[in-house]
């Protein structure tokens, strides 16, 4: 399989390059061109005409653009943000850092994501430097919009495929929209990027996303209806999908129902659980397709819905969720009911009915009167946030639950005594950046992470309370004892800059043995997996391609006590890769992995699940206050709405408990290739014991008790948890 893969990649790879080679050309052609007029336009300052002169070059957003006027378009965006850099005078060091991050990116060559990310950071942190002036800000946002214009054309302007460009257009999304958090507003005003935005109030937020996304909007619609596969289908159709907000016309979903009647869904009947989320969120969807099957098996109707209200209900007397609209897949059944309860013909609804498949009818309705909440999924950016428990209704995540996944600093205390191990970390807190200047903070992340990579020589810096790996990255820090000092001033840089928003963690980066963990069958599909989303995989022939994996088990509370529903594991080509940033999601069962480790991995990792499960429920306990504390230095426009108190839901879960926990988990192995022990764990200590120094000399190590101490293949290191 591999061998026929690398066949057909070549060829195609082949063809696909002289095309390319064509096209930058072209494309260099039109940079070059401007380049004296691009010069003086930035020694007269004209921020103003160079951003008009680079829009000119795209049209109406309907019309393709070409290669050559698309080069013409990055030199007048290099133009604007070297005048920026001039305007906004940066300290020596980082205007050096932030003019090579142009002249990478904005060179009358390719785009790359790499070279895009690096400039956006770079640019969110300068923008501090306007110190509030939204004068000055707005010009940084156009800057910003004609960067995200330059990635949406050097991404999608080659895409024939359909199925690629919707690719390439949730791509795009992801790296620029923050739909981790309720508005979905762009990365570039989000604090985690930088402060320098936060001096506009979440309406001005969004009224500056949405002056800087008017051309991003027209193009991107554009593409969707012209170029994917829903250029099968008719403008109307289109229309009621999408919308269009250059016409005014409002997208609704596939089937809309207005002024549904709740009884259609037996909403009086059923268990109503609904997921609080934005429309856009790309995972739930995958959870709403199971809708049908829950209704049938469960009688429980699963639905998102956005912006329920908590009310007083006279029925039950007390505050409950109502629901005033859903969105979510209909059962043939139900769709049937629907549209009869709408006024259609029984023959006629019967007719639509019958093209319904097991799969169900995405469809958006508004109830004609609110129905009750009685299990409840809650974004936790949510305006409701703060009061959501208090109607006592399940919850996926409590609160205090919900800070707690967030807690990295915390979680080697939240696990200390379970026997349960941590990658090793340190941490760096807001409060160390805010109290020292920037020289002594960077003096002091230095000489942490020298000491540090002492023994972890490649560490990964993570955001704490971020999650889904965003803003995380790994950075090798010495490399045979000695300091790489270009990536350790880049890991300082990245340590601060975090710090100005959020704590910051520091861990070692656990090696992955995906080659030797797993069947030759797996490694086989993930190869040829891999090859359909464009990626070569090189499993044994050099330079081999580069393989990281963990484990994540999902434990939920159900009538028999704690189960382990979910047994999952990840696989990808980069150190920080969940399903969302190119990993592979596979089920984790004993058949895909080498029968040498099969019995050992699954007996500790289900014991480390449990035991890391009891020992956050007994922290939770002791320091919910604490947990909150620090929750809301992050999120503090819930501060002064949040009147926490303990209570219990009306089935008599206490909200400071666990209902639900998702935990990753890295095996670490104690034996090398040859299956020879040459390390032990010690349970009591929570420490991984060598048996022979660098040397290969036995160490004077005391071989602690069999009771204490893993011998097997590989034991599980607790290295994150999910908050999702």
């Amino acid at each position: 399989m591999e061998e026929t893969v690398s066949i057909l990649e070549k060829r195609e790879a082949r063809r696909r390059q002289a095309m390319r080679a064509e096209a930058l050309r072209s494309r260099m052609r039109g940079f070059l061109s401007v380049e004296r007029e691009v010069k003086e336009a930035v020694e007269k300052r004209d921020l103003e005409g160079i951003y008009r002169n680079a829009k000119k070059l795209l049209g109406n957003g309907r019309e393709p653009v070409g290669q050559e006027d698309f080069g013409k378009f990055l030199g007048w965006t290099k133009g604007m943000f070297t005048l920026l850099i001039d305007v906004l005078s940066p300290e020596p060091s980082a205007r050096r850092r932030v003019e090579k991050s142009v002249s990478a990116l904005f060179s009358g060559g390719e785009i790359t994501l790499e070279a895009y990310r690096n400039l956006a950071a770079e640019m969110a942190k300068m923008a501090e430097l306007a110190k509030g002036d939204k004068s000055i800000l707005e010009e940084v946002a156009k800057a910003l919009e004609l960067l995200d214009i330059s990635l949406l054309l050097e991404k999608t302007m080659d895409v024939d495929d359909p199925h690629a460009m919707t690719i390439e257009l949730a791509r795009f999304f992801d790296a620029t929209l923050n739909n981790h958090i309720f508005d979905y507003i762009p990365y570039h005003y989000h604090r985690q990027r930088g402060v320098g935005f936060e001096v506009y109030n979440r309406r001005e937020k969004i009224e500056l996303a949405v002056r800087r996304h008017r051309w991003l909007y027209t193009k991107c619609r554009h593409l969707i209806v012209t170029k994917t596969e829903l250029k099968n289908f008719s403008p109307e159709y289109c229309d009621a999908w999408l919308g269009d907000a250059d016409r005014n016309v409002t997208g609704l979903g596939i089937e809309v129902f207005k002024n549904l009647d709740p009884s259609a869904l037996k909403c009086d009947e059923r268990t109503n659980v609904v997921i609080v989320y934005p429309h856009g969120n790309t995972t739930v969807p995958v959870a709403l397709e199971q809708n049908p099957k829950l209704v049938k098996e469960k009688g429980v109707n699963l639905m998102l819905t956005a912006f329920p209200k908590i009310e007083k209900d006279e029925r039950y007397g007390c505050e409950v969720l109502h629901v005033l609209d859903g969105f979510t897949f209909l059962s043939k059944e139900d769709y049937l009911a629907a549209l009869l309860a709408s006024g259609l013909k029984r023959e006629e609804a019967e007719k639509k009915a019958s093209a319904v498949g097991s799969k169900g009818v995405l469809a958006l309705f508004s109830f004609s009167r609110p129905i009750v909440a009685h299990g409840i999924f809650f974004h936790f950016t949510h305006p409701l946030r703060p009061e959501i428990e208090f109607v006592r209704a399940p919850l996926i995540q409590p609160l205090v639950w919900e800070a707690a996944t967030y807690l990295k600093c915390r979680l080697p205390e939240m696990l200390k005594g379970s026997g349960i191990r941590t990658a090793d970390q340190f941490n760096w807190y807001m409060d160390q950046t805010a109290r020292m200047s920037e020289a002594e903070a960077k003096s002091e992340i230095r000489r942490m992470l020298l000491d540090f990579s002492e023994s972890h020589g490649t560490v990964i810096i993570k955001p704490e309370k971020e999650s889904g790996g965003r803003n995380a990255k790994v950075i090798q820090i010495r490399r045979d004892g000695k300091a790489l000092e270009e990536n350790l001033t880049e890991a300082v840089n990245l340590i601060y800059e975090i710090s100005k928003s959020d704590n910051v963690v520091v861990q070692e980066f656990l090696k992955s043995y995906v080659r030797r963990l797993y069947t030759p069958e797996l490694l086989e599909n993930l190869v040829e997996r891999f090859a359909r989303l464009g990626v070569p995989v090189q499993l044994y022939r050099d330079p081999q391609t580069p393989l990281f994996s963990y484990f994540r088990q999902i434990l939920v509370l159900g009538e028999r006590g704690y189960e382990i529903s979910h047994n999952i594991t990840v696989i990808g080509t980069s150190g920080v890769a969940n399903v969302g940033q190119g990993g592979l999601l596979y089920e984790y069962t004993d058949d895909i992995i080498n029968p040498k480790y099969r019995e050992d991995l699954r007996r500790e990792i289900t014991k480390a699940s449990f035991k890391s499960l009891e020992a956050q429920r007994r922290y939770l306990r002791k320091h919910w206050k604490e947990i909150l504390e620090d929750y809301l230095k992050i999120h503090p426009e819930f501060s002064e709405r949040l009147n926490f108190r303990v209570i219990k839901d009306l089935t008599g879960f206490d909200n400071r408990d666990i209902p639900y926990e998702m935990g990753d988990y890295m095996p670490v192995f104690l034996v090398d290739e040859n299956d020879n022990l040459i390390q032990i764990y010690d349970e009591d200590s929570e420490r991984l014991i060598p048996l022979y120094d660098k040397g290969w000399t036995r160490t004077e190590t005391p071989y602690p008790s069999a009771s204490s101490t893993r011998r097997g293949g590989a034991y599980p290191s607790s290295t994150r948890r999910a908050a999702q």
